[in-house]
């Protein structure tokens, strides 16, 4: 587990995922995966998606929670964090107060956290942005 000089404490605070984005970009690695074929999986990806919501919270201690769901469930999620230079690794060790490790990864800028998740072996993108910052305008998108 790092110590609090892997971190970059610029960071700390909550960041809420920016749901839009994430729809996005994840839409485009499952068309690239060859799991959304048709507009109809399309459509039904879309509406699951669309309820979906995250709050990531990273502490001063190393540590991170996040809590993660749609309007039928909802999951909790914990574990460190760590930088190096503009790189961040998000290690998650518990599910639901329950022992699992998993790990996202990416980059991050002072607005956005980028962060990639490896979901059957499909990179998943999630576009993190720090709480009270301005939403992704369409023109401003990003191609990572």
């Amino acid at each position: 587990m790092p110590t609090t000089e892997h971190v970059d404490q610029s960071l700390l605070g909550a960041w809420i995922m920016e749901r839009d984005e994430t729809f996005r970009l994840q839409k485009n690695a499952l068309k690239e995966a060859g799991i959304i074929k048709v507009n109809q999986d399309e459509f039904d990806f879309k509406r699951n998606f669309s309820s979906m919501h995250s709050n990531l919270d990273l502490e001063s201690d190393a540590e991170w929670t996040c809590s993660m769901g749609d309007f039928a469930s909802s999951g909790e999620f914990s574990g460190y964090w760590k930088t190096d230079g503009k790189n961040i690794s998000v290690v998650q060790t518990y599910e639901e107060r329950k022992p699992k490790r998993d790990i996202m990864t990416g980059t991050y800028d002072e607005t956005f956290l980028y962060l990639n998740h490896n979901q059957n072996d499909i990179k998943m993108p999630f576009v993190f942005r720090r709480m009270g910052a301005a939403k992704i305008r369409p023109e401003l998108r990003f191609n990572y």
